[in-house]
């Protein structure tokens, strides 16, 4: 997570941090909408609607924002 943090508006860092870990659990929504991470980043890496919501208990508003 403070990985993340630290990749604000830089989305391919941001995506190269995400792709090590197996799940986005305890990573807040609005972290990931700072890094300028979007579906299309997301989901190559496995990360789909779904599972970011059970995974970030992101809003239907902050997926939308994520581009899904």
């Amino acid at each position: 997570l403070l990985l993340l943090l630290l990749c604000s508006e830089q989305p391919g860092p941001a995506r190269e941090v995400l792709a090590q870990y197996k799940n986005a659990r305890n990573v807040p929504p609005d972290t990931l909408i700072e890094t300028g991470l979007r579906a299309s980043d997301l989901v190559p890496l496995g990360f789909t609607e779904e599972r970011l919501r059970a995974d970030t208990l992101a809003s239907d508003e902050q997926l939308s924002v994520l581009g899904f």
